[in-house]
């Protein structure tokens, strides 16, 4: 598994400097709900796209959230239906205003709060005039539906036309610069394109009962084919790339096992998609078989760089098997019960780990970014860390995650310490977790000053139990 790709260098923007996640100096983004969000939405998520896309995350937003971006780019982040572009470094607080809509707003910054507004304006208004068609309320006739795509087609040359100058006059009156400007506009056009694939996914039951859905499908594509811009695929497109995709190859991306699959895919997606939204896919093609450590021979890897024309996503694609290729040379150095550490994305036996804090105890938290049970625990366990001075006892967070930048994502926006944050670099070789019978999580572990198990399955920190436990052998 390719855990250098958490050091990922390239971007799908020719423009974004080099990149180092690892690198502690690096800038957060810091967002609060305000009070009336939380009392009128329970358990808020961001939601984004990063590392140009590859990557989708979200967070909850319990009060105040500090996430760190992968690329050093604006991030198209989403919390519900309302939307905004936010930088890294931003200081935002979300509220829910009168009349029930969230709104973003950036703190000590004018020119980033005038923006932010300028988005949620036009949001707002450009929802007022977008094409309306029926929902499925009820079931209709092919023919009706059918007549409500001939409306909808109608209706959208003219909310296109709308929906442009509005965005122009409302840029205008908030003095927004041309840049910020053609990232609202990359926005706008993946809105735009993306009404009759939503028409289309409603009625898709009666479309396909009468083999129109992917005929209409196709009839979209040239929308997505004609994208020049990678903005506009950053900002929006990948949902529906990811979506189209899904529909018209024989297997989806995120289900691909195989290296006759991985092909099979590549012919797919250069089969229905061309220039960046053909390239975009197959590097999130390729970007599947490195985090599902599936093996493909350099005669596929050839293939893939022969299909791919754009010099930008190649080097992605280049990059992530050339860092792969390294971290698997130098794991070969290590045995069992590898540990990839968050701090330095270094390799280490997690018996090195543990002798490292010989003296002390040793708290284990095993864990994963996907287990909400897991998550729920972390406050609670916080809590215990604050109870005891860290001369006398280390909580080692020691995750089975398998996609390595979900776990570092995860642990940033938790907030875990990256000096005892580690991942099993091999799946399958934890002779640790096969020992002691782990078989769910959270597992919680402690260990003596000399490294030997006190209690293999020790309380939840939720309960009191484990306080005393801590106590009794410190």
């Amino acid at each position: 598994m390719n855990a250098f790709r958490l050091l990922l260098i390239l971007t799908i923007f020719t423009s974004c400097s080099a990149l180092n996640i690892n690198n502690t100096q690096k800038t957060t983004t810091l967002f609060e709900a305000d009070r009336s969000l939380l009392n009128e939405i329970e358990n808020p998520l961001l939601a984004y796209y990063d590392l140009s896309g590859l990557q989708y995350f979200t967070s909850s937003l319990d009060s105040k959230k500090k996430i760190l971006f992968l690329d050093n780019n604006p991030i198209l982040i989403r919390c519900g239906s309302a939307f905004t572009l936010v930088y890294p470094g931003d200081d935002i607080c979300l509220r829910i205003s009168q009349n029930s809509e969230i709104l973003f707003e950036a703190r000590n910054n004018e020119k980033r709060n005038n923006e932010l507004v300028f988005l949620n304006n036009f949001q707002n208004q450009n929802l007022k005039i977008k094409p309306f068609f029926q929902g499925r309320n009820k079931d209709y006739p092919i023919d009706t539906i059918l007549l409500f795509e001939k409306d909808l087609k109608a209706s959208l040359p003219i909310y296109i036309n709308r929906s442009q100058k509005m965005l122009d006059s409302l840029a205008k009156h908030y003095c927004i610069s041309d840049s910020f400007k053609t990232m609202a506009y990359s926005i706008l056009k993946n809105e735009q394109n993306a009404i009759l694939h939503y028409f289309y996914k409603t009625y898709e039951k009666e479309l396909n009962e009468n083999n129109l859905y992917q005929p209409k499908i196709r009839e979209i594509l040239p929308l997505f084919n004609q994208i020049v811009n990678k903005q506009e695929i950053y900002y929006g497109a990948v949902n529906r790339l990811i979506s189209l995709s899904n529909i018209l190859m024989k297997i989806k991306i995120q289900d691909i096992k195989s290296e006759a699959e991985f092909t099979s895919a590549v012919n797919d997606i250069t089969d229905n998609f061309s220039n960046l939204s053909k390239d975009f896919l197959l590097t999130k093609l390729l970007n599947h078989i490195v985090t599902k450590r599936i093996y493909i021979s350099k005669k596929s890897i050839r293939y893939y760089k022969k299909k791919c024309d754009d010099i930008g996503y190649e080097k992605i694609g280049t990059k992530l098997l050339t860092e792969r290729n390294s971290f698997n040379n130098l794991s070969k150095k290590k045995k069992d019960n590898r540990m990839i550490a968050i701090s330095n994305s270094k390799i280490y036996t997690l018996e090195e780990i543990i002798n490292n804090q010989k003296g002390k105890l040793i708290l284990i938290d095993l864990w994963a970014s996907w287990c909400a049970p897991c998550i729920a625990q972390m406050p609670k366990l916080k809590i215990l860390q604050q109870q005891f001075p860290k001369d006398k006892i280390t909580f080692l967070f020691l995750s089975t995650d398998r996609d390595r930048i979900q776990w570092q994502q995860k642990s940033t926006d938790i907030g875990i310490d990256s000096n005892y944050s580690f991942v099993f670099e091999n799946y399958k070789n934890r002779s640790f977790i096969i020992k002691n019978k782990v078989e769910t999580i959270p597992r919680y572990i402690l260990l003596d000053q000399d490294g030997q198990i006190i209690n293999g399955s020790a309380p939840k920190p939720e309960s009191p139990e484990l306080k005393k436990l801590i106590e009794a052998h410190l």
